[in-house]
């Protein structure tokens, strides 16, 4: 198996699986440990409240110009009059196109003083007290086959026209979608396209120069259930110690667990062809560091948003926070609720590693034209 065929194991948990210890606690909610970047703070009455930040300076770099041209792009299709609902704002699409322009002109001008134009309303978080789950996603890159094999032999499914979504069980198992040309291709990893599924995108090589991509197009509407959560809650690996690497060395480890593990999340992802841009949900090119996955009831395609982003040293441990301009381009199915948001990180290893290891908490505010 090759390293960048690793790097899709190693995402697993600390990207869209991250969850709770606790049985009761909701998707997107992260293990708790020490120096997980959390800060005590008054309860929020609301989902937003309106605040005045003090984050300093903020960095204009290439990739927030690229990302607030691609936002402008998108925001540009939308109806000024367009109405979004999100907690107790209701957000227009006027006020959207306007934060925009008015990132677009720091972003490109170093217009500090363009930001005084904006009002920032902080989100409530996962627990009601502005602290907001960060975590990490890329798009990994898998070898596969046209056709089947004796090694590449797993298939990755576009989106069936069913009334009953199959499981996953029935899915890998049982092949209930096999022979309805559904096939887009065939993997050697079981365990990798479980991987690719939790990203929603990525890259297929095919081995003879032809290399595709390909993103999410459906899943089949059955609960989601953590992998990494299960791993933790029967004592498989300590919640102190799980991170991308044991876990991939326990499923290493305990292959005769891959499948019955697997098959205890019945959500399912489907693909389809993409340009070769990786692209979002909102159907926005994806910047690395600026693009992020939200929850659409919470946050609306096209939002500028403020975001205290955790600083991590080479081993994964917080070091602090840097203030950065992010962009709601994205969902994913692990995304529920004001408290989880997924920063996506680009293409490759050392993407993949660095968004494997983001599962610490920030702030977050969303910004509007006032």
């Amino acid at each position: 198996m090759t390293k960048i065929l690793l790097v899709a194991i190693q995402i697993l948990l600390l990207a869209h699986y991250a969850s709770a210890q606790s049985d009761a606690a909701p998707l997107g909610h992260g293990y708790e440990f020490e120096n997980n970047g959390k800060i005590t703070g008054s309860e929020f009455s609301q989902m937003y409240i309106k605040t005045s930040p003090k984050f300093g300076e903020l960095a204009i770099t290439p990739g927030l110009r690229e990302a607030a041209q691609r936002n402008a792009r998108y925001v540009s299709r939308m109806s000024a009059d367009a109405a979004f609902s999100v907690g107790n704002l209701q957000i227009t699409g006027d006020q959207l196109i306007k934060a925009t322009e008015i990132i677009g002109r720091f972003a490109m001008y170093d217009q500090t003083e363009a930001l005084q134009q904006l009002a920032f309303y902080q989100i409530k978080g996962e627990d009601d007290r502005g602290n907001v789950h960060f975590t990490g996603y890329f798009t990994p890159r898998l070898a596969a086959r046209s056709k089947r094999d004796d090694v590449f032999k797993h298939p990755v499914y576009g989106l069936p026209k069913l009334g009953r979504m199959p499981t996953r069980k029935e899915i890998d198992h049982d092949k209930a979608l096999a022979g309805r040309g559904l096939e887009l291709a065939y993997t050697d990893s079981l365990l990798d396209n479980f991987f690719l599924s939790v990203q929603g995108s990525g890259v297929l090589d095919f081995g003879d120069g032809n290399i595709r991509h390909i993103g999410f197009a459906g899943a089949n509407g059955h609960p989601y259930r953590s992998v990494g959560k299960m791993l933790v809650t029967k004592g498989s690996i300590p919640a102190e110690k799980i991170s991308l690497r044991t876990i991939r060395e326990w499923f290493n480890a305990h292959p005769e667990q891959l499948i019955p593990t697997l098959n205890n999340n019945p959500s399912y992802t489907f693909f389809e062809w993409r340009p070769a841009a990786t692209t979002g949900a909102a159907g926005v090119p994806l910047t690395a560091m600026h693009s992020i996955a939200v929850d659409r009831s919470c946050i609306p395609y096209g939002a500028c948003l403020l975001a205290e982003i955790p600083v991590l040293d080479e081993h994964g441990g917080l070091t602090g926070h840097r203030y950065d301009i992010l962009f709601a381009h994205d969902t994913g199915g692990a995304i529920k609720g004001p408290g989880h948001i997924d920063l996506y990180h680009g293409q490759g290893c050392e993407a993949g590693d660095n968004a494997g290891d983001l599962h610490h908490y920030g702030r977050l505010w969303l910004m509007l034209a006032e």
